[in-house]
């Protein structure tokens, strides 16, 4: 099921399930960045919220963003959750390197450029 409008509704309760989901993905997946997050007081809401709320389009690029949102009308929201498990995986090593500031400005204020190709496979054919 895939209905946005229930992010929306007060209180956000949909957002904060996606989040608490993906956290827990998180802690399954990635255990050693999800420990230096919460070392460095990050929580998955810090960057996870934007992903979920914009469905990828704030952080990812025009021509990546089209291809997962062709797999996002088939699959749902558990496109959103593998392709941020995918971003994180393939940023691990320089996130691990990162303090709370570092993690602010690169989540906030970049495009994720990452190869069209390394993302989709890790995505959907690596989970």
């Amino acid at each position: 099921n895939f209905d946005m409008q229930e992010l929306w509704r007060p209180c956000v309760p949909q957002l904060k399930l996606r989040i608490y989901q993906f956290g827990r993905l998180l802690h399954r997946k990635l255990p050693v960045l999800e420990a230096h997050f919460a070392e460095i007081g990050v929580t998955p809401d810090f960057f996870a919220s934007q992903w979920f709320l914009t469905l990828m389009s704030y952080n990812l690029p025009l021509d990546l963003l089209v291809r997962v949102w062709d797999v996002l009308v088939i699959d749902g929201w558990k496109t959103i959750f593998r392709v941020g498990i995918s971003l994180l995986k393939i940023f691990k090593s320089e996130l691990m390197e990162m303090g709370l500031e570092e993690l602010s400005r690169f989540f906030r204020h970049n495009k994720l450029s990452v190869a069209q190709q390394d993302l989709l496979r890790e995505s959907f054919f690596n989970c």
